[in-house]
């Protein structure tokens, strides 16, 4: 990720260490803007004159930056799906098979984890699933992302629709969606 995407401050280690000792290191990151990969910290040190240096991926996903964003009726969500401004327009779907049965209540459990408010029987099957949300960062307005999940049970197939205003945001979502929901 580039520099600009986080902010992230970290408590001052001491310069030397015992063996076999530990110091917790604590960090506070702060995303900047929508991301595609987690911010990696740079870890080095000496032993026995032989400096070592270690890049970390820090385990933060788009989803953490994610807060519910509540629709009071079917009526809103697809007011808000139709003005929702996309990049890139339209919204881009893709279709991937899951490799196993499709369990649709552990579905909206694994979505509810990533921090979407869920909306069932907004279509006329019921085994589709909206959820709408909205991206946290400290230097811009929240950022809507609705998503359609449309599952294909006899197929083991789900086609995942994600529409936000942000290419980047959009890209990072649907791979997390993925990631959750079995893509194979």
């Amino acid at each position: 990720s580039t520099q600009s995407t986080w902010e992230v401050a970290a408590n001052q280690l001491p310069t030397t260490m015992a063996g076999k000792t530990q110091v917790q290191q604590y960090l506070n990151t702060e995303c900047l803007q929508p991301f595609t990969h987690p911010v990696e910290m740079e870890f080095s040190y000496v032993h026995q004159n032989q400096k070592y240096v270690l890049k970390l991926p820090l385990p933060l996903v788009v989803s953490r930056f994610l807060e519910p964003l509540k629709m009071t009726s079917n009526d809103q969500f697809f007011q808000t799906w139709r003005t929702t401004v996309c990049d890139p327009s339209p919204a881009e779907s893709i279709v991937f098979r899951t490799g196993e049965p499709i369990d649709v209540a552990q579905n909206l459990v694994l979505l509810g984890g990533l921090h979407f408010f869920l909306m069932r029987a907004v279509d006329n099957n019921p085994d589709n699933t909206v959820g709408c949300a909205q991206f946290i960062c400290k230097t811009q307005q929240p950022l809507p992302v609705l998503l359609n999940v449309e599952a294909n049970l006899k197929a083991m197939a789900i086609r995942l629709t994600v529409k936000c205003p942000d290419r980047v945001l959009g890209a990072a979502v649907t791979e997390v969606v993925k990631q959750v929901l079995g893509a194979v």
